[in-house]
């Protein structure tokens, strides 16, 4: 018998070379090279890419073993559709039938259709994962480290090398006790090995500006983690160029891990991560210590907000709060924030004992009612209450330094 596509060559002993001449019949080349070899071989190395970012952390190698895995999945495709169509050719040469031969054919040509699509659909993909495989991050250079006394700063996109750079400085820096962050995302695999080095020293975490995506996991690592005077957290769904919501499943299920192991509520988890990857969800600041992003509020950010309250207050001193109360100065010391006030009622009317009481319940209830000061609280703020008669002399004082008093 002469085979077209061994142009009358000798046949080989090599079963893959036997494959792409079309030698095998047809339902070894159908079923078992073109359905099971080619569908199934390229699962398991999908899987040890995987899993070689997970357990080396590298996002390089990983890529690197994603872009072997694609190329021999292509050839792997391109020899199963190829030997099975010469086989269907030779098919009824063999004896077989004419419409087994054709149908084979038919679904090669789908296959080969399919295959081309993805190609295609698969051009960002290959495009980003070729770069970040040979070491060159589409998204820049890492994000600027820099360390000054006890703080290290995270400052830029969190992309290929930014890890490293980290582990180095606190290495270096074993007293570094607060990161920075500055950051709207990058790689999540670079800000998982970054939030392991975190967590293992015990290391505070602080927002100064914005910190969103791949950003929150790293401040999600810090012991006591807050934000500065008008900074903001946002979140959204992992993305990578040239993969569907299916291909994301592991992003988005490392996400939702980092997230739950930092004690977040499943709701708040289920609802940042389904913000689509375009957009950007900020929740306000009540909501983040609600659900345990946030658990501390810093002295620098209580000084600032006691401030800002001050100054707000002292363009209006002295002001009439009812007809007895008038605040006539505030004064702020660090963390500490005391109200001065005068009343109108007759020396000897009220003993220390009983205006305090009298006057402390609805202070305490009015104050700690106020977004975040329950939490200002538990972090160190203190709020002091004079009372002094207009006449001069003092009332009544008392601070308040817990609202659960």
């Amino acid at each position: 018998m002469t085979d077209y596509y061994n142009d009358g060559a000798a046949s080989s002993t090599n079963y893959f070379i036997k494959h792409w001449r079309g030698e095998l019949s047809l339902p070894i080349s159908y079923w078992v090279n073109a359905t099971i070899l080619a569908g199934l071989i390229p699962i398991p190395l999908l899987y040890l890419a995987s899993e070689a970012e997970q357990r080396t952390g590298s996002i390089q190698l990983s890529a690197a073993m994603l872009m072997f895995t694609l190329l021999f999945s292509v050839a792997l495709s391109v020899w199963a559709i190829a030997g099975t169509w010469r086989s269907s050719d030779n098919h009824s040469a063999r004896g077989g039938s004419d419409g087994w031969a054709n149908a084979a054919k038919f679904f090669m040509f789908i296959g080969a259709l399919r295959l081309t699509a993805q190609l295609v659909g698969l051009g960002p993909f290959v495009a980003e994962t070729s770069q970040l495989a040979v070491g060159i991050d589409p998204m820049g250079q890492p994000a600027k480290v820099a360390v000054k006394g006890q703080e290290l700063s995270i400052i830029g996109p969190i992309s290929l090398g930014t890890a490293d750079l980290v582990t180095q400085a606190l290495t270096h820096n074993p007293k570094v006790r607060r990161v920075i962050l500055s950051s709207l995302g990058g790689r999540l695999g670079e800000a998982a090995e970054i939030s392991k080095d975190i967590a293992a020293r015990q290391i505070n975490t602080v927002v100064k500006g914005e910190c969103s995506s791949a950003c929150t996991m790293i401040l999600l690592a810090g012991a006591d983690r807050s934000v500065a005077l008008g900074s903001k957290v946002g979140f959204h769904g992992p993305s990578y160029p040239g993969l569907g919501v299916v291909e994301l499943n592991p992003a988005q299920s490392k996400m939702a891990d980092s997230y739950r192991e930092a004690g977040l509520v499943d709701t708040f988890v289920t609802n940042a991560l389904a913000v689509d990857p375009s957009d950007m969800w900020y929740p306000k600041e009540p909501e983040l210590f609600k659900v345990g992003v946030l658990n501390f509020i810093g002295a620098e950010r209580i000084s600032q907000g006691h401030k800002l309250e001050a100054l707000e207050y002292r363009r209006k001193l002295p002001l009439r709060l009812d007809d007895q109360i008038t605040i006539q100065r505030i004064v702020t010391d660090g963390t500490t924030i005391k109200y001065y006030f005068t009343v109108d009622v007759a020396p000897g009317q009220l003993s220390f004992a009983e205006a305090q009481k009298l006057l402390k319940v609805g202070v305490l209830r009015a104050l700690c009612r106020q977004p975040l000061v329950p939490e200002a609280i538990a972090s160190g703020s203190r709020y002091v209450y004079n009372y002094d008669y207009s006449t001069g002399g003092r009332l009544t004082s008392f601070t308040i330094d817990d609202c659960g008093s």
